[in-house]
């Protein structure tokens, strides 16, 4: 029953005389009023109510989908992703992370902080990474460090790291660079060999000392040692000389 309909039947059940019958009237006529303003705040109500009820409806599809739409980023990107919380502790891996260094989801998430998984020289590098990541925010950074995990030998690999809505969790990728360092360690080896080779063509006529100065330091350089030894072969006398060399080089 409509709020004021109770009242309009009791003004007209009221015996004849007991109101006037121009207020009864005019009673009659402001409850009408009332009446038409109050089923006009009632229509926008429930309008406003269905409204609001549909933004809440396409607000929540368009987050599941934004969801969906990252864990599936996430786990098909084809890339090893982890996500770290605060501490640098991996609270999720996806597939190719996983594979790629041999761990389950029960083993890694949530029990191993990810700078353990670098070799032990960097595993203080990582950590340092972590906390200058906690410091500069949102602003992606990339890192190379030494990835042991549960490989034979320490892998080369590249990190980028960024931080998630929130502040407190962050995204790291992995892409290995390993085969791609050795490469250019090739590379770089073989075109100072080549380098030397000319250089000592071009030395053809200089003293004997300068001859054997150069090709000493460039043993100590290509062979990375502080001390060692070369041998100079005569054809003519059929004999070998021996040099020996010391270098304040590092080993």
């Amino acid at each position: 029953m409509r709020p004021l309909t109770r009242i309009h039947e009791m003004i007209m059940d009221l015996p004849p005389g007991t109101i006037p019958d121009l207020q009864r009237e005019a009673l009659l006529t402001e409850l009408k009023r009332v009446q038409s303003e109050y089923d006009l705040l009632l229509t926008r109500y429930d309008r406003a109510v269905q409204g609001k009820a549909i933004v809440h409806s396409i607000l929540q599809k368009s987050s599941e989908e934004m969801i969906e739409r990252y864990r599936a980023l996430f786990e098909y990107s084809g890339v090893p992703m982890v996500i770290l919380d605060h501490e640098g502790r991996i609270t999720l891996a996806n597939s190719h992370f996983l594979e790629y260094t041999g761990f389950s989801a029960e083993e890694i998430t949530s029990t191993i902080l990810f700078s353990d998984l670098a070799d032990g020289p960097d595993q203080e590098k990582a950590r340092e990474y972590h906390r200058m990541q906690q410091e500069n925010g949102s602003e992606p950074a990339r890192h190379e460090i030494r990835f042991r995990a549960r490989f034979p030998a320490p892998r080369d690999v590249s990190l980028t790291v960024g931080t998630l809505p929130g502040g407190s969790e962050y995204l790291v990728s992995l892409i290995d660079i390993t085969e791609n360092k050795q490469q250019r360690a090739a590379l770089a080896a073989h075109n100072h060999q080549l380098m030397t080779l000319l250089h000592l063509n071009q030395m053809e006529g200089e003293p004997e000392n300068a001859i054997t100065s150069f090709t000493l330091r460039t043993c100590a350089e290509m062979t990375k040692s502080r001390m060692g030894f070369i041998g100079f072969p005569d054809q003519e006398e059929r004999a070998i000389s021996v040099e020996s060399y010391l270098t304040d080089r590092e080993g």
